[in-house]
C-alpha cells in the first residue's frame, strides 16, 4: 500500500500528475477516502504502462482505449501505430554543422558515433569549399 507521495515517487512523477491521470480516467481513484486513502501495486503498474505510453506519444485520448486492449499498438523501434490511426514516430535531432541536421530513432546512436558522422560530414563539407 503507498500514499499518493510514495506512488508519485516510485513512479518517477509529481502528486499532481497522479492526480491527473485519475481526472483523465486513465488511472483509478484510490481505496479508502481522505487521510485514509492508499494505492496499491495495481496503481503502479498502471502508471508504468500509461508512462510507457506516454513516452511512445500515444495521445492521452487513445490511451484508455490501448491499456483496457480495445486499440493495439505496433511498435516498430521508435514507430508506432495505433490500430485505426496515424503511423506516428519520435526521433532525435542533432544539428551537425549549419544548414546540416540528423534526424534517428532515440536511443539508436551514442556520442562516438555522433561524433564519428560529424567529423565525416565536416570532412566532406571541407572538399566543397
Amino acid at each position: 500500500m503507498y500514499n499518493i507521495e510514495t506512488l508519485a515517487k516510485l513512479a518517477g512523477i509529481s502528486r499532481r500528475a497522479v492526480r491527473f491521470y485519475i481526472q483523465r480516467g486513465l488511472l483509478s481513484p484510490p481505496e479508502g477516502q481522505a487521510r485514509g486513502a492508499y494505492y496499491t501495486e495495481k496503481h503502479l503498474e498502471r502508471l508504468k504502462e500509461i508512462l510507457k505510453l506516454s513516452g511512445q506519444g500515444v495521445p492521452l485520448q487513445k490511451m484508455n482505449s490501448v491499456l483496457d486492449g480495445g486499440l493495439k499498438i505496433k511498435e516498430e523501434g521508435a514507430v508506432y501505430r495505433v490500430d485505426g490511426g496515424v503511423r506516428k514516430s519520435r526521433w532525435e535531432r542533432v544539428e551537425i554543422l549549419k544548414g546540416v541536421e540528423l534526424h534517428f530513432y532515440p536511443n539508436l546512436l551514442d556520442e562516438d558515433d555522433l561524433s564519428k558522422i560529424k567529423n565525416f560530414i565536416s570532412k566532406i563539407a571541407g572538399e566543397k569549399d
